[in-house]
């Protein structure tokens, strides 16, 4: 049996299914910032919706990841480099739970407004509101999603790197219709 050299259609799909739906909802959080109230909080029910599909799908992704072994990254490539990849890795994994769970937390503790995630339930009615709890939930939440923005530059331009200078097919492995 040849080795693997490509991810699976599913994790291809996840992936870019996942990468749309996190670049939209960090634009959204960012324009909603600035929102006036009455569109911030017809915003938030999108957001919010997005960022439970975000938390419900990384639990797929995680569960997915874990049951399916990835194709291996060249044997090229230097030690630094594969920490590095290993590291973003797992901050991206790590990154597409904790944002939507301090999101979510922040949501079900807010007192200014009411939050139902595509219209589904009350978010807000989890947990007892107090301005001081949500407040640190809504920091942590940006503070997740700086982060993500910061891991996903790097994570990009590795991708560019392996296409570009590297040419090791690394970047095919994950690009749809494309094989590794």
């Amino acid at each position: 049996m040849s080795p693997k050299t490509t991810f699976d259609p599913v994790a291809k799909t996840l992936h870019w299914l996942m990468a749309v739906l996190m670049i939209g909802a960090l634009i959204f959080g960012l324009i909603m910032e600035d929102a006036a109230p009455a569109e911030k909080a017809s915003m938030l029910q999108g957001h919010s919706g997005v960022g439970l599909t975000v938390l419900l799908l990384a639990l797929v992704r995680i569960y997915w990841r874990r049951t399916h072994e990835p194709p291996a990254l060249p044997a090229g490539m230097k030690t630094w480099e594969l920490k590095l990849a290993r590291l973003n890795a797992g901050l991206l994994y790590a990154l597409m739970v904790y944002i939507p769970t301090m999101g979510l937390l922040h949501a079900a503790t807010s007192v200014e407004e009411e939050v139902h995630p595509f219209g589904l339930f009350n978010a807000t009615a989890l947990l007892p509101s107090s301005e001081d709890v949500t407040e640190i939930f809504h920091e942590l939440h940006e503070i997740g999603a700086f982060l993500l923005i910061a891991v996903v530059v790097l994570h990009t331009v590795a991708a560019l790197k392996h296409l570009i200078i590297d040419k090791d097919r690394v970047f095919q492995r994950m690009f749809p219709f494309m094989e590794g």
